[in-house]
């Protein structure tokens, strides 16, 4: 098991534009993030991995007004080792397609991340 934590508390110290930014937080960044990756062997051949990954609130603008709300999202992916080179690989982000803010303009649009992406394949190693 994996785990990743980062605290970030970034200000504006000083705007020569606008003093009345002063003091904000910047812009697209989160005071928390975390993510946890847990990831077993089922057999010698067959791996699973599972990932939660969380990103606290943040703001979109300097000004701070446009704030994004926090979000979490489950990832799962699975690889079955066919060849000592060659793995057969299936993954799944964003496991329940949960519907999270990753913009939000002045004029009330809001861009969402990405929905539910499953992706698959072969993977050769040299």
């Amino acid at each position: 098991m994996k785990s990743r934590y980062l605290y970030s508390s970034p200000h504006i110290t000083e705007s020569r534009d606008d003093s009345r930014l002063q003091g904000n937080r910047l812009a697209q960044s989160p005071k928390h993030s975390a993510s946890v990756t847990l990831s077993w062997q089922t057999t010698s051949r067959w791996r699973n991995t599972f990932q939660i990954r969380y990103v606290s609130r943040q703001f979109e603008d300097d000004a701070n007004t446009l704030e994004l709300d926090s979000f979490v999202v489950f990832d799962w992916s699975t690889t079955i080792t066919l060849q000592n080179d060659l793995d057969l690989f299936l993954s799944i982000e964003n496991v329940t397609a949960a519907e999270f803010e990753t913009g939000r303009a002045g004029n009330g649009i809001v861009s969402i991340g990405a929905p539910r992406l499953i992706s698959g394949g072969l993977r050769w190693q040299r």
